[in-house]
């Protein structure tokens, strides 16, 4: 088989975007608009996307050979680490459940931690982009599971690190995936 170097992608800058949980996606590759709100600058780390399945296999009497295998469990989580220290940030990494307000006067965002166990399901949206090749993943219920800790040091920068891990909607889709590539639209 020949190698088509329009399919290879290296994804070399991205955006991640997020709005109310159900939110539906821009139409085809269009960029986000209201009221998707943009989460500025990730670290060169990137997005990864973690697509996790476990499965019980089964065995007949007599035999060593497994014959039938069953998914039992499937997540599917992003991580990704945000470089800037804006209010959508900062809502999202503390599940604040919306972008948190500065003070008129004082300008100070408050942010408070929550004790109740709170839920802060949301819509994901990640673009991922190498020239005009572009790679979206379109998560309509999706919510913070985990995070990294903060470290505020002097040969660093103060950064947010979450997984985001995305559930299934309405309509059973967790996670809607679209590619534009060169290599098709160039008849490749």
């Amino acid at each position: 088989m020949a190698v088509d170097e329009d399919f290879i992608l290296a994804m070399s800058e991205g955006i991640s975007s997020v709005a109310p949980v159900n939110t539906a996606a821009p139409t085809g590759m269009d960029a986000a608009t209201t009221p998707w709100e943009d989460l500025g600058a990730m670290s060169t780390d990137g997005l990864t996307n973690n697509n996790d399945e476990t499965r019980t296999t089964f065995k007949r009497w007599g035999s060593i050979a497994v014959f039938k295998t069953v998914i039992t469990d499937k997540a599917t989580t992003f991580e990704v680490t945000f470089l800037e220290s804006n209010p959508v940030v900062l809502g999202v990494y503390h599940r604040m459940g919306s972008t948190p307000t500065p003070d008129s006067t004082s300008h100070i965002i408050s942010v408070v931690d929550d004790t109740t166990g709170t839920r802060d399901p949301r819509a994901f949206l990640f673009d991922v982009l190498d020239g005009t090749n572009h790679v979206r993943y379109y998560c309509p219920n999706a919510e913070v599971t985990a995070t990294k800790a903060i470290e505020h040091k002097m040969d660093g920068l103060t950064s947010y690190g979450v997984t985001i891990t995305a559930y299934p909607d309405e309509n059973g889709v967790a996670i809607a995936r679209s590619y534009l590539l060169d290599a098709i639209v160039a008849g490749g």
